[in-house]
């Protein structure tokens, strides 16, 4: 009878390091997100160097697949706007220029970024490329990503 008794209070000195280990070995870090913001012309501040007014700042960015894209409007702004996929489909010499297809964060307009909001963009169930983007209410609004797998 004493046998058991002795393996069961081994168990936890056992079972906990293991575990531990293995919870250690299951939990993966989530890539940090990046932040993409959104200039308005009617914004208090200037843009950034090499900005234009009404425009992402910054314009190009380079995330991991499974990395989220947090688009920023800030309080500043005066103006929503919108983060519009911008996609070709068909063949040649019949291309057709697609809007929000792949994503668009303003599908109707109560669903606008307004000022002192933000959009964020899961780019975990997409397929490494490039992407580009716009406002659909400030079409001259353009910005792009290149989504790298996962690694």
């Amino acid at each position: 009878m004493r046998k058991p008794t002795r393996v069961l209070r081994m168990l936890p000195l056992v079972a906990l390091p293991v575990a531990l280990l293995v919870g250690t070995l299951s939990v993966q870090a989530q890539p940090p997100a990046i932040h993409v913001v959104m200039v308005d012309n009617s914004a208090s501040s200037s843009p950034p160097a090499g900005q234009g007014y009404y425009s992402y700042a910054p314009q190009h960015i380079i995330v991991a697949q499974g990395q989220d894209i947090i688009f920023d409007n800030p309080a500043t702004s005066r103006w929503p706007h919108s983060v519009t996929s911008i996609t070709w489909s068909g063949s040649l010499p019949y291309q057709t220029l697609e809007t929000g297809r792949i994503f668009d964060s303003s599908p109707t307009p109560e669903e606008l970024v307004m000022p002192g909001s933000s959009w964020a963009l899961e780019t975990s169930v997409m397929a490494p490329g490039q992407y580009v983007y716009y406002c659909n209410i400030h079409p001259w609004m353009v910005g792009s990503f290149s989504l790298q797998p996962a690694s």
